[in-house]
C-alpha cells in the first residue's frame, strides 16, 4: 500500500511537471508570436513611411520644376520684350538719320539688318532661358 500512496504523489508531480512544461511553451510559444506580430507591423509602418516621404519628395521635387519653369518663361518673355523695345528704338533711330518720322518704311538692307539682329538676339533668349 505504501508503494501505491507514494506513487500517487510522483503522478501528480509528474503531471504538475507536464503542465508547467507545457505552459512555459505555450507562454514562449505566445511571446513569439506576439513579437513577430510586433516585428512585421513595425516593418510595414516603416515601410509605408518610406514611401510616403518617397512621395513627398517627389512633389517637392515636381514643385520645384514647376516652379523653375514659370520662373524661366518669365525671364524668357521679359528677354523677349526687351528685345522687341530694342528693336523698336533701334528702328526709329534708323528712322530718324535718314530724317524721317517714327515707325517710317525703312530700306530692305536696314531692315534685313534689324530683323536678323533680333532674330540672334531672340535665339540667345531661348538658349537661356528654354532649354534644358
Amino acid at each position: 500500500m505504501d508503494s501505491e500512496f507514494n506513487s500517487e504523489p510522483k503522478k501528480v508531480n509528474q503531471r504538475k511537471e507536464i503542465i508547467i512544461g507545457a505552459s512555459i511553451i505555450a507562454l514562449a510559444i505566445l511571446i513569439y508570436a506576439f513579437l513577430n506580430y510586433d516585428y512585421k507591423l513595425r516593418t510595414l509602418e516603416f515601410e509605408k513611411e518610406k514611401e510616403a516621404q518617397k512621395t513627398r519628395m517627389e512633389e517637392q521635387k515636381k514643385t520645384e520644376i514647376e516652379a523653375s519653369n514659370f520662373e524661366n518663361k518669365k525671364k524668357y518673355l521679359e528677354c523677349i520684350q526687351v528685345i522687341e523695345k530694342s528693336k523698336k528704338e533701334w528702328w526709329n533711330r534708323e528712322c530718324k538719320a535718314k530724317g524721317l518720322s517714327d515707325n517710317c518704311q525703312l530700306p530692305f538692307d536696314n531692315i534685313d539688318r534689324i530683323n536678323s539682329q533680333t532674330e540672334k538676339q531672340k535665339e540667345t533668349c531661348d538658349k537661356l532661358y528654354l532649354t534644358d
